[in-house]
């Protein structure tokens, strides 16, 4: 357990193994080959970017997420709660974000939407969440 919370930890500091890599990697082509229309899928791809140093791409595939979810959803606000509650269902089954890879992520996307609703609203004008 002090093993998970210390590679969770460095995983929220940016230090990523090849093992991340391909893990993440992995995950974006499993969720490819079940539903091409899940907005999951450009998540962990932009996950393997950001792992492999390719920020510009690492954006790129996040904002298709927030995108996707946008459609998928139909607002950011619900994609937004339907991570939030995902979220405490991992929670209630005693995950955490500090040693669960599935917990540690959900809450990654639960901040890339809110960061992509943040930023729209700024183009827009208007500083409410």
């Amino acid at each position: 357990r002090a093993r998970a919370r210390a590679r969770a930890r460095a995983m929220s500091r940016g230090f990523w193994t090849y093992k991340d890599l391909k893990e993440a990697h992995q995950t974006y082509e499993t969720i490819e080959a079940a539903d091409p229309n899940n907005p999951a899928k450009h998540f962990y791809m932009g996950m393997t970017m950001q792992m492999a140093g390719q920020t510009e791409s690492a954006d790129e595939h996040y904002e298709n997420f927030c995108k996707r979810c946008i459609e998928f959803f139909g607002s950011i606000l619900q994609a937004v709660e339907f991570h939030e509650k995902r979220l405490q269902d991992l929670k209630a089954q005693g995950q955490t974000t500090f040693d669960d890879r599935e917990a540690y992520n959900v809450q990654e996307m639960i901040h890339i939407l809110r960061d992509h609703n943040k930023a729209r609203r700024r183009r827009r004008g208007c500083s409410l969440m």
